[in-house]
């Protein structure tokens, strides 16, 4: 459960907030996706933002576990529609996932597909919509 770490939350407000993320992605409301909590303290009060280029997830660590989710690839951001593509993705693998994901194994996934954004950037795509293998070339 990654929407409280202090207080015990019921399944209904976790899927509620589930649902409002989705919703705002799907309907591409960015600002106030950019003014989203994503993560919490043991507090509940918001380590991270949608906007941020940095989620921390530290209140969640679990062991030796990474915690923080950096959107930037060799110190470089990427225009806004892939940095706001990639962030999807990965509230995706944190709330919409099938499979219970560690930070480690959202981390490696986002690596790949930061290399793929630069890639696409350096060809002057800036979305992953409709990627193909000419995109690439």
């Amino acid at each position: 459960m990654l929407i409280s770490t202090k207080n015990i939350i019921t399944d209904r407000e976790q899927q509620d907030y589930q649902n409002k993320i989705l919703s705002l992605v799907i309907n591409k409301q960015w600002k106030t996706l950019k003014k989203t909590a994503i993560s919490f303290n043991s507090n509940d009060q918001p380590l991270s933002y949608f906007k941020d280029n940095i989620w921390d997830f530290s209140a969640y660590r679990v062991g030796t576990e990474l915690t923080k989710i950096n959107f930037t690839y060799l110190e470089c951001e990427f225009t806004k529609n892939l940095e706001f593509e990639l962030k999807s993705i990965v509230l995706a693998y944190i709330y919409h996932s099938r499979h219970s994901l560690r930070i480690n194994s959202i981390i490696g996934k986002l690596n790949t597909l930061k290399r793929l954004a630069r890639a696409l950037e350096n060809n002057n795509v800036y979305t992953f919509n409709g990627l193909n293998v000419d995109a690439l070339k």
